[in-house]
């Protein structure tokens, strides 16, 4: 039997909690395939939490807000915002060319924002993390005062967040989420869910936002090839967006328009021996749905580190 098969009864188990023999005995798998069916789940974008308990044996859990799908229908013409990476604490910042974004976004008259994941930079990502942090923002209350009181805020409209990486690093010490707990404290702020969730603008279209695992990939379109190829076309959303990677991308493959939504962090000790480098920027999306999906416009604003938006590009699709 292959991996879609199993696909509903491990995501059952994974809800309850369990360790590779109680996953291989309610599976009756071997602790092989158990791995590899694992690392499958990921690929598709759910994230499940991964403890260690001791030499050699692991538990896993599953965060169900993953399982969480948003609907905001009833209109037939949408612009929205597109951010991810701003990772506020990071010494990286870029909170002045934020800001200025922002300002372009209640300018645009935007209906809402999509926050990607690494609302945050978190805290002991990596040894020496701290030397690389605003002293303010040191240390996870310290950090999500921090992040409460300098991401941008405006009455005009809503940010919509995942957690991405550096913001789970809470969630897989204590259980508390990060930016759930940040979003509880403003009005304009809504957590979507665990480094993925699926938002319908109506019956006919799907936006996945996923902030994927892993490094960086060797080609710029390679990361969404592969996550796309290993969902079934029935499962792929008509538009996914790709936090995480610092790029800036649109275009289509594997069935779905994609968008790299870019990064607001310069560049970083950390970054550099990651071999990232900082695309900064992000995107006013425009959608027409009337009777069906008839346009999709993208406008990229994208920023010089430390200085305001250098230039502005669109690619406008007509189906």
């Amino acid at each position: 039997m292959d991996f879609e098969e199993y696909h509903e009864d491990l995501i059952d188990v994974l809800k309850q909690g369990g360790t590779y023999q109680s996953i291989c005995e309610e599976l009756d798998i071997s602790r092989t395939t158990a791995r590899k069916y694992l690392s499958e789940l990921k690929e598709q974008g759910v994230e499940y939490d991964e403890k260690r308990l001791g030499v050699g044996k692991k538990f896993f859990t599953l965060d169900e807000d993953n399982d969480e799908e948003y609907s905001l229908n009833g209109k037939d013409n949408y612009k929205i915002g597109v951010v991810s990476d701003t990772h506020l604490g990071s010494e990286g910042e870029q909170l002045d060319q934020l800001y200025d974004f922002y300002e372009k976004l209640v300018d645009k008259n935007v209906d809402f924002v999509l926050h990607a994941g690494d609302i945050s930079d978190g805290c002991e990502i990596y040894r020496g993390h701290e030397n690389h942090k605003i002293p303010e923002a040191i240390g996870w209350q310290r950090l999500e005062n921090y992040v409460v009181d300098k991401y941008p805020e405006t009455s005009e409209f809503k940010t919509l967040a995942i957690s991405g990486n550096h913001d789970t690093r809470l969630f897989k010490k204590t259980g508390i989420r990060f930016v759930k707990e940040v979003a509880k404290q403003r009005d304009d702020l809504e957590y979507l869910g665990q480094e993925f969730a699926s938002i319908s603008l109506d019956d006919d279209f799907n936006i996945d936002i996923v902030h994927p695992a892993g490094a960086s990939p060797y080609t710029l379109g390679y990361r969404a090839q592969t996550w796309l190829r290993n969902k079934k076309d029935s499962e792929k959303a008509d538009m996914t967006i790709f936090g995480h990677l610092h790029q800036l991308l649109a275009g289509e493959t594997e069935g779905s328009f994609i968008l790299y939504a870019g990064s607001w962090q310069g560049q970083t000790p950390y970054l550099d021996r990651k071999g990232v480098k900082t695309n900064a920027g992000g995107w006013i999306v425009e959608l027409n749905l009337e009777d069906r999906l008839q346009r999709i416009k993208t406008e990229l604003f994208q920023y010089e580190l430390g200085s305001e938006s250098k230039n502005v590009n669109e690619l406008i699709i007509d189906e």
